[in-house]
């Protein structure tokens, strides 16, 4: 019987960065993004995320909860759409 073992995609974060992938988003695309990051989070995939509304909640601001996201994490997914 052999044991399969899987890597996932995401490779080891490295300081000072907290997650792979930071979402910047209106809350009217929070559905897609929280849909997006559930898929990412997977153990085949292993990338470790944040969003703006997740960010935010620790922050005394919004510009605050932008420039934490982005200082760390390793990419800024900016979600725009029309609405």
């Amino acid at each position: 019987m052999s044991i399969l073992k899987f890597q996932a995609l995401a490779l080891p974060l490295t300081a000072p960065h907290r997650y792979h992938i930071f979402f910047l988003n209106h809350t009217s695309d929070q559905e897609w993004v929280y849909g997006m990051m559930e898929k990412l989070a997977q153990p085949a995939m292993g990338f470790s995320m944040c969003c703006l509304q997740q960010a935010s909640e620790c922050r005394a601001s919004l510009t605050r909860a932008v420039v934490y996201g982005i200082k760390h994490s390793q990419k800024t997914i900016l979600v725009l759409t029309t609405d």
